[in-house]
């Protein structure tokens, strides 16, 4: 196993926090469409807050993305509560490489708030669509350029796909498993 740079990461882990949230939402709103579609069958053993949180995304949907279903959507308790205990797991790196992907569709966002924002909708849009391939050069360049690590673009979309899978793999299991 190759030594890990362990460079500090030059933002405050709170201001990453807060501007990781919306990209760590929409793709929580991606697994929200995999249980949508693909799962339909497991949503009656869902618990009730569940059901009504895949409500409130198909309701998203069925909208076509209306600011008031991204709020309710974003607010729902439920959606909350994950959104939170994976922003508590994840390290400085992940927070930094998810803040890009929030930046990069909101740079008003980047106005290093400490105030919690729902997803935009170009943002939850683009997620939705499952096509990371696209953001992966631009985030590799402004990833290099923030943490100060020097990455081959391979290694840093490898990174940021076992992280997209990471967060998705998370919360079906914990959405989808036992309360």
């Amino acid at each position: 196993m190759r030594p890990m740079d362990r460079r500090a990461i030059p933002l405050h882990r709170s201001i990453l926090r807060v501007a990781a949230q919306p990209a760590l939402k929409g793709i929580q709103a991606r697994c929200l469409g995999v249980i949508c579609f693909e799962c339909k069958d497991t949503m009656e053993f869902l618990n009730p807050d569940a059901r009504s949180l895949v409500g409130v995304f198909c309701d998203l949907l069925i909208d076509d993305f209306r600011e008031s279903d991204i709020v309710r959507l974003d607010t729902h308790g439920t959606f909350e509560d994950y959104a939170d205990f994976f922003l508590d797991k994840l390290s400085d790196d992940a927070l930094l490489i998810l803040s890009l992907v929030t930046w990069h569709f909101d740079a008003s966002l980047h106005n290093l708030s400490t105030t919690l924002l729902p997803p935009p909708s170009l943002l939850l849009h683009f997620i939705l669509s499952g096509n990371d391939e696209e953001l992966c050069e631009i985030l590799w360049g402004n990833y290099t350029q923030s943490s100060g690590r020097e990455t081959s673009l391979e290694a840093f979309a490898t990174k940021f796909k076992r992280l997209i899978g990471l967060i998705t793999e998370g919360f079906l299991l914990c959405f989808l498993g036992p309360p």
